[in-house]
């Protein structure tokens, strides 16, 4: 794993921008939900370990990206209607009561396969909103 070093010198609240940020996080969400709901996209009954198939495309189509509440940070999660049968979390983590095997996790394997993308995303984003008088990136 490797490391990302920032070292910024004589920097206020006023010298960042974080509308900067704050698009680069938006934008590489919405490319890292995309990406998942290619996984789930084939439409096949899926076995357990592999990635869900699709039948009716509703957990395709509740995969969503949300904003944290001070705009610097982005989650991919299932925005499901309230009182529905949680069917995504199942599928993942697996139900003996329901004798549902685990899948694969589509979420995280898509941010793993994107993480130096996301790396590369926070580093232009940051010496782009940072105005400080020396930047070492």
């Amino acid at each position: 794993m490797v490391d990302s070093v920032v070292k910024v010198e004589s920097l206020s609240l006023w010298d960042f921008d974080r509308d900067v940020l704050t698009d680069g996080l938006r934008s590489e969400g919405k490319l890292q939900a995309k990406d998942a709901k290619r996984l789930v996209a084939r439409k096949a009954i899926s076995k357990a370990g592999e990635y869900p198939g699709k039948r009716s495309g509703v957990l395709q189509r509740s995969i969503k990206t949300k904003m944290f509440r001070n705009g610097l940070g982005v989650y991919i999660t299932h925005q499901m209607p309230r009182g529905q049968f949680r069917y995504p979390f199942v599928l993942v983590n697996g139900s003996s009561k329901n004798g549902i095997k685990a899948r694969k996790d589509y979420i995280v394997d898509t941010f793993t396969s994107r993480r130096s993308a996301v790396l590369e995303m926070l580093r232009a984003s940051l010496k782009k909103s940072i105005k400080a008088d020396k930047v070492t990136l």
